[in-house]
């Protein structure tokens, strides 16, 4: 039988309607292709495409991510959403820009003062078990802009807020904090961002903690979206497996 760890190192088709599909997407593979990407095979909305061609439909504004409705960072494993035809795409996409697309992770982190060029965090602390609100604009930080810090000064408020809703749900076998997230709009290192911002950047995150020694420890665990087909259910959908990390002792 496979071991839970084995599970989250494959890609799986979790849901398959006439709409959709969700896919489980493992660590260390991108999402889709860059627009000038050497190698787009090797994505994974092209491996996803291997037995489901329909969701490669050049569709959206960015035409070569196909019917895919949302990234996750390349080191970020959990659930990816495409769209089948472009009627569905056009109708979920509309769900997301609405704030109907909730998407939920777990995270396991340390307790670690936030770096080099964030703002003051004057937010109450979040270890307390229940669920804290933060918010920021952002802004590209660092060569190649390759990470992202918050903004909150005044001109901030004239832009895009972004929210995660945090929660610690435990500590798990190796003494690290897991916490749950949530968020309808989601920027590009979000959540990293925000839980470092907090004092409590993620294991495996080498961009906001330091920490090479093992994976980035965040996967996208579950979300819910209204039934594109208009029946007026919501569509949930969860990962069969959560990592071994995610289980809390306490």
């Amino acid at each position: 039988m496979m071991s839970n760890q084995a599970w989250h190192e494959q890609i799986h088709i979790i849901r398959e309607t006439e709409q959709y599909l969700v896919a489980y997407k493992p660590a260390a593979l991108p999402s889709v292709p860059l627009a000038k990407d050497a190698n787009p095979q090797d994505t994974l909305l092209h491996k996803v495409a291997a037995d489901y061609p329909e969701v490669l439909l050049p569709f959206g504004k960015q035409r070569w991510e196909g019917l895919t409705l949302h990234r996750l960072d390349t080191d970020t494993s959990g659930l990816v959403l495409f769209a089948r035809t472009k009627e569905a795409f056009a109708m979920l996409q509309e769900f997301q820009d609405a704030g109907r697309f909730i998407k939920h992770y777990y995270a396991a982190t340390i307790h670690k003062p936030p770096g080099v060029g964030f703002p003051e965090y004057s937010g109450r602390s979040i270890e307390d078990g229940t669920w804290h609100q933060i918010k920021s604009g952002f802004r590209s930080y660092g060569p190649s802009a390759s990470s992202v810090r918050p903004l909150i000064d005044s001109a901030t408020m004239t832009k895009r807020l972004y929210f995660t809703a945090v929660r610690k749900i435990g500590t798990n076998v190796s003494g690290h904090s897991v916490f749950e997230c949530s968020l309808a709009q989601g920027f590009r290192h979000q959540i990293r961002c925000h839980l470092a911002w907090a004092g409590f950047p993620l294991i495996g995150d080498a961009v906001y903690s330091s920490d090479v020694s093992t994976t980035l420890l965040l996967v996208a665990h579950s979300f819910h979206f209204p039934d594109p087909k208009g029946s007026g259910s919501i569509e949930k959908i969860d990962v069969p497996e959560i990592p071994p990390w995610s289980e809390v002792e306490s």
